[in-house]
């Protein structure tokens, strides 16, 4: 998912659009966790959008999203 006018890198090599790090905390944690990379401040452009309004809305909406998708797709799961 992008943000409104700033495309975020990806990488499909594994089908789906992230970056995979071996990251200790995902790999040896029995509890859900999730690490997200917010963008980049690598050009003027980019740490405008990011210290935009617009920008911190945009990162706010996408985590609200995604917890609440995620927290759907759980629903119906057995504890």
């Amino acid at each position: 998912m992008d943000t409104p006018g700033h495309r975020l890198r990806a990488d499909f090599s594994d089908g789906d659009p992230d970056i995979e790090a071996p990251y200790y905390i995902l790999k040896h944690t029995l509890c859900t966790a999730v690490l997200t990379e917010n963008g980049f401040m690598d050009s003027p452009l980019s740490l405008a959008f990011l210290e935009s309004a617009e920008g911190k809305k945009a990162i706010i909406t996408l985590h609200v999203e995604g917890i609440i998708d995620f927290i759907n797709q759980r629903a119906n799961e057995p504890l």
